[in-house]
Parts: structure tokens; C-alpha cells; sequence
């Protein structure tokens, strides 16, 4: 499940957002 997170996290965001979006 955590791959799947990380891929719609990059995937929506670019990278700045993904950081604050999504829990690294």
C-alpha cells in the first residue's frame, strides 16, 4: 500500500506538495 501512496503522491503532485501532501 505504501508504494501505491507514494505513486499517487508523485503523481498528483510534483514533488514540493507531495512533501506536504503525503507522509514520507
Amino acid at each position: 500500500m505504501t508504494g501505491f501512496l507514494f505513486a499517487i503522491c508523485i503523481f498528483h503532485s510534483d514533488f514540493v506538495i507531495f512533501s506536504n501532501s503525503c507522509p514520507a
